[in-house]
């Protein structure tokens, strides 16, 4: 690291859309505004940016007491619901020069930030990206945890990797002021942006090891909603980028693209028994998934 670049203060700006999460956000922004520097040379400061999405909750109150605490805390309030537009509101509010992103259901370790932007202001990297740990440990959160890290491996490509997941995740400021999310998303927002990034030749540097604690979908239900708003933001995606050479090669594999075909709704039911055959542990959790996946699909044909 040269002198320059330890004598310069960076200024870190980190965005959490929130919607509706009067109990996590308090213990995530504690998580958030208690970070620890032990790296003096990456000398910077950090502001916390709070994007409520139009919350019907309390979640509103519970950012605000944390703020008389922490004087970084800032609170906005973005009133066109949706993740895209959340994440776009904070972007335009951040002042810093490297943008960070956690979720408002997850909790970062005490050096997390530091992790996560070092390769940044040391000039490894333009953009980082980690990983998750689960903090529910039931049915539900472990399969996901599961699939989600045998997703991951399939996309790792030497230090870097070939996907985007918000809830841990650090860029340069010019870089996302330039791009942005599509608004029109309301999920898979950071999934269409890793295809704008890669396009433009940003590299993303994984961190495996460094994970927050992300509190999955804990029910049947809320895994359906999840999945279900997946679906309808994969098929958008899909039909945004189909035309795009570059995006049909990177995504021809991916499983994700296979259920966007409709060959593949023709097959569900034999796949589905299947499943039950090839893991009876898993097959509740990935036929249920996969049901309200395409059940989104279908959902975004009749969207105006």
């Amino acid at each position: 690291m040269t002198q320059e670049k330890e004598q310069r203060k960076h200024k870190i700006s980190i965005i959490i859309p929130v919607r509706n999460e009067e109990r996590l956000i308090v213990s995530c922004l504690l998580s958030v505004a208690e970070q620890k520097i032990k790296d003096k040379a990456l000398n910077y400061e950090i502001e916390i940016i709070c994007i409520d999405n139009n919350s019907s909750d309390e979640t509103k109150k519970s950012i605000l007491s944390c703020a008389e605490k922490f004087k970084n805390i800032n609170y906005y309030f973005e009133s066109k619901i949706g993740r895209g537009s959340a994440r776009n509101a904070g972007i335009e509010k951040a002042k810093g020069d490297i943008i960070a992103m956690i979720d408002a259901d997850c909790l970062a370790p005490s050096d997390w930030l530091e992790k996560l932007v070092g390769p940044i202001i040391t000039g490894e990297a333009e953009a980082t990206m980690g990983f998750e740990s689960d903090a529910i440990n039931n049915y539900w959160s472990r399969i996901r945890q599961e699939e989600d890290w045998a997703y991951i491996q399939k996309k790792i490509s030497g230090p870097y990797i070939e996907h985007l997941d918000t809830k841990n995740f650090a860029i340069k400021a010019e870089i996302l002021k330039k791009i942005k999310f599509d608004s029109l998303l309301n999920s898979y927002e950071d999934w269409d942006l890793f295809i704008n990034l890669k396009k433009n030749g940003v590299k993303i540097l994984f961190l495996p090891e460094l994970k927050v604690k992300h509190y999955h979908d804990s029910s049947l239900k809320k895994l359906i909603k999840t999945q279900f708003s997946r679906g309808k933001s994969a098929a958008l995606i899909h039909k945004k980028w189909q035309k795009d050479r570059e995006f049909r090669e990177l995504f021809k594999n991916d499983p994700s693209a296979a259920s966007v075909n409709w060959r593949n709704f023709i097959f569900f039911l034999p796949w589905a028994l299947w499943q039950i055959i090839l893991s009876p542990r898993k097959s509740l959790f990935i036929i249920s998934a996969d049901a309200a996946w395409k059940a989104g699909i279908i959902a975004s044909k009749f969207k105006r």
